[in-house]
């Protein structure tokens, strides 16, 4: 598991091949010994963190699958899934799962596009 996706941590691998893209910064990763394993280290940036981190419920690797469905909508709609006006709001927002799309940007978007996102 990575623990900490987000658009900072993903680079073009070549400027010319778009589709060629790497993760970065492994700091947090971690090995699960089973898919069944949960992992209870609260960590992850702001507004990428799947809920069940920050809630202290366990998690796995569907909590990276959360991480990039955040990223996904960042990517197509330019704005932050999570809002709030600094971090600890942001948190909040993330750890209740409280978020509302961008009317404005998400209606704009496929009904393929959203179902990648939820």
């Amino acid at each position: 598991m990575h623990r900490d996706l987000k658009p900072e941590n993903l680079v073009l691998a070549d400027l010319n091949e778009l589709n060629d893209i790497k993760v970065i910064d492994f700091g947090l990763a971690a090995k699960l010994k089973s898919p069944e394993e949960k992992l209870d280290l609260r960590c992850g940036s702001p507004g990428y963190v799947a809920p069940e981190v920050l809630n202290n419920e366990g998690y796995n690797c569907k909590a990276d699958i959360f991480s990039a469905g955040v990223i996904f909508y960042v990517i197509l709609t330019g704005r932050p899934l999570f809002q709030g006006t600094n971090s600890k709001s942001i948190l909040i927002n993330n750890m209740k799962c409280e978020y509302e799309f961008n009317e404005y940007y998400w209606s704009r978007l496929s009904d393929e596009v959203k179902d990648l996102v939820i």
